[in-house]
């Protein structure tokens, strides 16, 4: 909910908000991802010398990788998304036919 106030503010649209809510959602996503896949490198790290506790180690980073990619469209699309209810609410704004309550 605070990512969402951040990215839109008081503005109350509910188009912009629910895409200010897909994006929070996918960064928290991406981030704990991205923070599983540095464990899983960091856990490769500390167990080189113990093949197999390495070869699963190296295993879990490339799924977490291949997932990774997966949150990273998801959120590149959540950002296009809320960028097209921005520029649909300003020129609703413009053109007289919205008003912020």
């Amino acid at each position: 909910a605070d990512l969402m106030d951040l990215l839109v503010g008081a503005k109350t649209d509910l188009h912009l908000r629910s895409a200010a809510g897909t994006v929070a959602h996918a960064h928290l996503n991406l981030r704990m991802v991205r923070q599983a896949r540095q464990m899983a490198m960091q856990k490769a790290a500390d167990t080189f010398d113990q093949p197999s506790a390495f070869k699963k180690a190296i295993r879990l980073a490339a799924s977490c990788e291949r997932y990774e990619g997966r949150a990273f469209s998801k959120w590149k699309k959540a950002i296009r998304r809320l960028s097209e209810a921005s520029i649909k609410l300003t020129e609703r704004t413009q053109e007289g036919e919205y008003q912020e309550t």
